[in-house]
């Protein structure tokens, strides 16, 4: 009878700390989640949760996708970046990237989701070979000049942030009523 009323209280014991650590693992694991997908960005870029509302694309097709999602950062309550996914035909194959803008439209950081460019010149736009995507970055995208060599993939990656940033201007609307 003792041994039945342990195994009784060691379930229910059991039981309640499940359900008291459930939630708590749920968030952990979802906060983990995010680090994760989002470790490309700044972490001082925003303070909020972007995954948590991700907003769904309207037209879609103007970046390149047949769906998506955009992806929204705050800083001290105000609307500090815009991840928009993006896809371009480049000189081998199919790219695909996100791109984090400011509200302004100024590139803060891409991710290169998929990228099967020629290697040792396609790749050269990649952070890891070149400062070309740094200096980019600090300056305006319009007017910087494509990457020597690599012409279709350069090019290819710059009108995909240009579809980007035209899409964040078009769309503000989608950001704007969401700010928290």
């Amino acid at each position: 009878m003792k041994a039945i009323t342990l195994a009784c209280l060691g379930a229910v014991l059991l039981w309640g700390t499940n359900a008291l650590l459930s939630p708590w693992v749920i968030s952990s694991k979802k906060i983990a989640d995010e680090r994760l997908a989002l470790g490309w960005l700044e972490p001082s870029l925003y303070d909020n949760h972007p995954m948590a509302h991700p907003i769904e694309l309207i037209e879609p097709e103007s970046l390149g996708l047949s769906a998506g999602q955009a992806l929204v950062g705050y800083k001290e309550g105000e609307l500090s970046l815009i991840i928009l996914p993006a896809k371009a035909q480049g000189y081998v194959d199919e790219m695909a990237f996100e791109f984090a803008l400011a509200p302004s439209g100024k590139l803060l950081a891409t991710r290169f989701v998929r990228f099967n460019e020629t290697p040792t010149i396609g790749d050269r736009i990649l952070p890891k070979h070149s400062a070309w995507l740094s200096e980019l970055s600090a300056h305006d995208a319009q007017a910087y000049d494509h990457l020597a060599g690599a012409t279709k993939t350069s090019k290819a990656f710059m009108n995909a942030l240009t579809d980007a940033q035209r899409y964040l201007k078009k769309h503000s609307n989608l950001w704007l009523k969401d700010e928290q």
